[in-house]
C-alpha cells in the first residue's frame, strides 16, 4: 500500500475526515490519542501534503 499524498488543507481543523475512495484520515492527534488508549485494529499510514512533495520536504501532517 502507497502512502496518501492530499491536499491537506482541505481537512481544515478536522480530526477525522475521508477521501473520495473512501479512505480515513485522522489528525495526527487523534492518531496519539488512539495509539495511547491501545485501541487496535488499524495501522497507521502517513499521509503527505503533495505540495510539501514537489518541494523536497519529506514532513507529513496526518494519519490513515
Amino acid at each position: 500500500m502507497r502512502d496518501l499524498r492530499v491536499d491537506t488543507r482541505r481537512m481544515g481543523q478536522r480530526d477525522l475526515s475521508l477521501t473520495y475512495s473512501f479512505e480515513v484520515i485522522l489528525s495526527a492527534r487523534l492518531a496519539q490519542m488512539l495509539q495511547e488508549a491501545h485501541f487496535t485494529g488499524f495501522t497507521l499510514r502517513p499521509v503527505w501534503d503533495y505540495r510539501s512533495l514537489a518541494r523536497g520536504s519529506r514532513s507529513f501532517t496526518s494519519w490513515c
